[in-house]
């Protein structure tokens, strides 16, 4: 890290000026008031006078903190020295050893090599920093806020004390100013960062974990579906017998140690030495190739160069459990792990709650989905609290997170229509039957049971299929989704004005959704009222 801060990554005005994801100027402004690139662009292109009294309050913030480094230096220069650097530290060193790339820039070996090679094709750059890095100055941000407080003492400290009553004066007017100055901050971002009803989290490692069977081992894939895990595994005590394995760690040779030793430990054969020499290397297959694990007893076919040019040490150590384990725990994919991953197991699952069970053996395509097991979980198992009144203001981790469940109801609706289908199929073949002359000397009393069972079958997943749609967008009413396959199975079964209801309800909370106003329209046409 100190060696690769000498080679810059990114402009010195992306990293420490304003720049979405990681410029320190930005994410500083933020702490008193929103303020975004868009928001730089808007106020200091066209010279917007709101945008210059963000900048003048700030510079009088940041006057302030100068002013209080001066004074704490004349009171106890020792303790000033101290929590300057500390403060500087946290935050221009920060931004310094950090070197956030902006994707303008590439690592000095890769340009170096570019270089070398006669700077064929565009220079590779580093990809852009994939989300908001503003947690790394926390520290930071809570040094200035410090200083602004002990400045603020100091300052009032010198106004009352001021022998001359021309100065003392206004030592009262000072005093009300700093008592209301956090009104600021406090109005402008407390509503964007009030986690009061932000139950996501916890629900999201809940179900994750409940989606597994007794002493499983679920395989994540990063930040979002672990550590949530781990904080209610650790904190709470819940599903402490899953065993979770991260793989962006995996590839570390301390972490497979831990997996293999720690209570409850995953089965892994290799040994220490040979954990230890573990490294990514080319792929050996050339083409999609055939292995077979002995001790999982199932052959797979592993991607080839073309698909994946690079064997990672996650890669080996997937196969290891699966091949180590010989079923004597479950193990799982998290929904979140992408296909890539897979190594070729993809035949083997089986999707049910919100993770993927590796089976022991191939699987149809019509068995790759537990329909039964995920309506019992998202019913009865899954803990799924609305976000209330907070539909304007749910982040891009929240959406991503609750479009997992999205997936879950999506599923089951498709396999529950697909035995509507069915039904509806035999309803209308029994119905032509019953009304043609010909035929129903030949009708029995068992074909009239039969055809009552049918269409109560049918509407019994009819009612299903509408209420799991119902509670998914009662979820996540910003997902179109589910909405429009609700619109369709509503109108397609002659429930038109069911359709019309839910659509308006919709539009009351979206008035300028224009595809939802379509599907009123639709739903309209469908009863021949347009």
């Amino acid at each position: 890290m100190v060696s690769r801060s000498l080679w810059r990554r990114g402009s010195f005005a992306h990293q420490f000026g304003i720049e979405g994801h990681m410029g320190y100027g930005g994410f500083h402004l933020t702490q008193f008031f929103r303020f975004g690139l868009s928001d730089a662009e808007k106020n200091f292109v066209d010279g917007s006078p709101s945008g210059y009294g963000k900048l003048l309050l700030y510079l009088l913030l940041t006057f302030l903190v100068l002013l209080g480094w001066y004074l704490m230096s004349k009171k106890n220069r020792k303790v000033a020295t101290f929590l300057i650097f500390m403060t500087l530290l946290t935050t221009v060193l920060m931004i310094w050893y950090m070197n956030f790339s902006d994707g303008t820039r590439a690592e000095h070996a890769d340009y170096q090599q570019w270089v070398r090679a006669g700077q064929q094709g565009p220079m590779p750059t580093v990809h852009r920093e994939v989300r908001v890095r503003d947690y790394f100055y926390s520290a930071g941000f809570m040094f200035f806020s410090m200083w602004i407080g002990l400045a603020a003492g100091l300052i009032l400290h010198r106004l009352f004390s001021e022998k001359k009553s021309s100065v003392r004066k206004f030592a009262p007017i000072a005093f009300v100013f700093f008592l209301i100055s956090p009104a600021l901050p406090l109005s402008q971002n407390y509503k964007l960062r009030d986690r009061s009803q932000n139950w996501a989290p916890f629900e999201y490692a809940y179900n994750l974990l409940m989606s597994c069977e007794k002493n499983g081992i679920l395989i994540t894939n990063g930040d979002n579906d672990t550590f949530p895990l781990w904080a209610i595994q650790e904190a709470y005590g819940i599903r402490t017998d899953v065993r979770l394995v991260n793989l962006s760690l995996v590839n570390t040779d301390w972490y497979i140690k831990q997996l293999k030793k720690l209570e409850p430990k995953v089965p892994i054969s290799f040994t220490e030495s040979q954990i230890e020499r573990l490294q990514p290397e080319l792929n050996p297959f050339e083409n999609p190739t055939p292995i077979e694990l002995p001790g999982a007893k199932i052959q797979l076919v592993v991607p080839g160069r073309a698909q994946q040019q690079v064997l990672r040490v996650q890669d080996k150590i997937v196969l290891n459990i699966v091949d180590a384990n010989k079923w004597e725990k479950p193990v799982y994919f998290a929904c979140t792990v992408s296909p890539d991953n897979f190594m070729g197991l993809d035949s083997y699952l089986q999707m049910q709650g919100m993770v993927y069970r590796i089976m022991p053996r191939q699987l149809a395509q019509n068995e790759r989905i537990d329909m039964d097991r995920i309506e019992n979980f998202m019913n009865h198992v899954c803990k799924l609290r609305p976000y209330p009144d907070r539909r304007t203001d749910v982040d891009e981790a929240y959406m991503g997170i609750y479009n997992d469940y999205v997936i879950c109801f999506m599923w089951l609706s498709m396999q529950l229509q697909e035995r509507m289908a069915g039904l509806d199929h035999d309803i209308k073949d029994l119905k032509t039957r019953m009304n043609d002359p010909a035929m129903k000397k030949s009708i029995t009393h068992q074909d009239s049971i039969a055809l009552t069972e049918k269409y109560a079958q049918f509407t019994s997943y009819f009612d299903r299929v509408v209420s799991n749609l119902d509670r998914c967008i009662g979820l996540m009413p910003w997902n179109m989704q589910p909405v429009l396959m609700r619109q369709q199975i509503l109108i397609k079964f002659d429930k038109a004005a069911m359709a019309e209801e839910r659509a308006r309800k919709l539009i009351a909370m979206y008035p300028d959704n224009a595809q939802l106003r379509s599907m009123l329209v639709q739903a309209l046409e469908a009863q021949g009222k347009q």
